[in-house]
């Protein structure tokens, strides 16, 4: 299903700013009065997970914005993934592109993904059942998860 267009990145960044670092975008000061302002933390999360922001009276996914904010591209033929399969992270780090089944196998993979092992404290990283090896830390595993992706989804 082809994704609702969004509207133009001059409308979005006259709307909103977006931190690529914490992922949240917050309402400018150029809107009318009223019950939003300058500074607001834009969207909520909804009941499947993921962020929504209404613009213009259109329910829009806050990755999906967060795209074109960045790259000034829609992504309408590619769906954005959550790296780290977590909805709500809209963090730029954890955002790529990716066809659908790249989001199902995502969405499918063998355990969480990137898991604790052992009483070592070490990181394991698996994808579709393949072990991809173990790290010294989380944010080295999220790295290696994040390679591997790129890579099967170019």
């Amino acid at each position: 299903m082809k994704a609702k267009a969004l509207p133009s990145q001059e409308r979005l960044k006259y709307l909103l700013d977006y931190d690529p670092e914490t992922g949240l975008f917050t309402w400018t000061d150029n809107l009318a009065p009223g019950r939003i302002k300058s500074g607001d933390v834009a969207g909520s999360t909804a009941s499947d997970g993921y962020v929504r922001i209404v613009i213009d009276n259109t329910s829009y996914s806050a990755s999906r914005l967060a795209w074109l904010w960045m790259t000034g591209t829609d992504p309408s033929d590619l769906e954005v993934d959550h790296i780290d399969r977590t909805r709500s992270n809209n963090t730029w780090d954890n955002l790529h592109l990716v066809n659908h089944s790249g989001n199902i196998n995502n969405r499918k993979a063998w355990g969480n993904g990137i898991s604790q092992y052992g009483s070592n404290g070490k990181w394991r990283v698996r994808y579709a059942k393949q072990n991809l090896g173990t790290f010294a830390t989380k944010e080295e595993a999220l790295e290696a998860r994040k390679s591997h992706l790129a890579s099967i989804n170019k």
